[in-house]
């Protein structure tokens, strides 16, 4: 599985984009939605289809698959 975070590009722009997370059904803006993919490998793809889902971050982090920066620790123990 893959994490991207979305960019506004022209495309997406004239295409609309379904930004609703699929696991919490929240509208998540388009500067923080994540687009997970997963693609099963060949033991499995007579069982599973490849398949990409918009996520919001707090469900990614739910899932275990956000991390903060280290910068961004080191920026909140500084205040």
């Amino acid at each position: 599985m893959r994490s991207t975070v979305e960019s506004v590009g022209a495309a997406e722009q004239e295409a609309p984009v379904d930004r609703t997370c699929y696991r919490c059904d929240r509208d998540v803006a388009t500067e923080y939605y994540f687009r997970l993919s997963a693609t099963p490998r060949s033991a499995t793809r007579d069982r599973f289809r490849p398949v990409t889902r918009t996520c919001c971050p707090d469900c990614v982090a739910a899932l275990g698959l956000l991390e903060f920066d280290e910068r961004w620790l080191d920026a909140i123990d500084r205040r």
